[in-house]
């Protein structure tokens, strides 16, 4: 029981991926392209909102937005990914410097967090 639980977080991930890949291989370019024209004029905010969450939900890629962007609406995808990157990296730095430590210590544990601690203070800067 013990070892199913080691590899309970890695099987749940690739059953994850292998679903979203089965998932978006049901779906052509052309869906993509009539769907994002049916919006209308929202359909570069509505681009530029799912890269935003893609970027900061974190095994999820952006990617495949990117690409259906491109599809719909060329190389206008630059300045929204850029957008979105930019909103992105100011979002993720105010959850990590507000709830980030709080949430790893409950993720991984008081002791773990200390072993990753100690490992900074002696590899940090190599690290970077």
């Amino acid at each position: 029981m013990k070892r199913l639980q080691n590899y309970l977080p890695h099987i749940i991930t690739v059953t994850a991926f292998l679903a979203l890949y089965l998932i978006g291989s049901k779906i052509s370019k052309e869906e993509v392209n009539v769907y994002l024209k049916e919006v209308g004029p929202w359909g570069p905010v509505v681009i530029l909102f799912l890269l935003i969450f893609v970027n900061i939900v974190a095994p999820l890629s952006n990617t495949p937005v990117v690409f259906a962007g491109f599809y719909a609406y060329g190389r206008w995808i630059i300045p929204l990914t850029l957008l979105a990157g930019l909103i992105t990296s100011i979002t993720n730095f105010f959850i990590a410097r507000y709830l980030g430590r709080k949430i790893v210590i409950k993720l991984i544990g008081e002791e773990n967090i200390k072993k990753a601690d100690k490992f900074i203070q002696g590899n940090g800067l190599l690290m970077l």
